[in-house]
């Protein structure tokens, strides 16, 4: 073989060498960077799911205490809190508390706070209030059963077949049912109006 021969395979050679090369790292380096992409999104899609997973449709808690008197809260959904297992945010609930020897009293709203462990909820959002004859409506209303003590605040409208009223704040003893309304502001007074 001559000299000239040898010269066109070597660089046939290195041609197909480098073709080679540039193929190899170019080609699949896109391919592995590809399946990369396809593993983060399998990632993202199962922490998706793992999200979803602290959500409960169709939700029901129901308490007795020793004096037989009775918490039930039911919402369309329950979302756990990933910080604390015991606080539960609620949407869409109704609520009946039933004290022995009393009527029952009728809650639903919007949104709602429940702690699993100490019972204390905050129900805001389009709260309604049905004890009796009353209707009282409301943005928020907190209740501590261990205490029996519960608040309602803001825009507070109690309507009865007597009366309407308007107030900023209700606190009440559930056991004792003694009520204390007061405004926000001392200078505003609590507006009555008799039907």
């Amino acid at each position: 073989m001559n000299v000239k021969t040898l010269t066109q395979i070597f660089l046939i050679f290195t041609i197909f060498l480098i073709t080679l090369f540039f193929f190899y790292k170019y080609f699949y380096q896109t391919v592995d960077q590809s399946e990369l992409d396809q593993n983060e999104i399998i990632i993202e899609k199962s922490s998706l799911k793992e999200k979803a997973d602290n959500i409960i449709e169709d939700l029901s808690f129901e308490n007795i205490d020793m004096d037989g008197n009775k918490f039930k809260i039911d919402s369309k959904f329950g979302e756990i809190s990933i910080d604390d297992e015991n606080s539960v945010k609620l949407t869409d609930v109704k609520a009946k508390i039933k004290m022995v020897g009393k009527d029952t009293i009728f809650i639903t709203s919007e949104k709602a706070d429940y702690n699993k462990l100490n019972l204390k909820t905050k129900f805001y959002i389009n709260v309604n209030i049905l004890y009796q004859a009353n209707l009282i409506t409301s943005d928020n209303f907190y209740i501590d059963l261990s205490k029996n003590f519960a608040s309602i605040n803001g825009n507070i409208i109690f309507n009865n077949k007597n009366m309407e009223s308007f107030a900023d704040n209700i606190d009440f003893n559930i056991l004792e049912e003694s009520i204390t309304i007061n405004m926000f502001d001392k200078e505003d007074t609590i507006k009555i109006k008799r039907k």
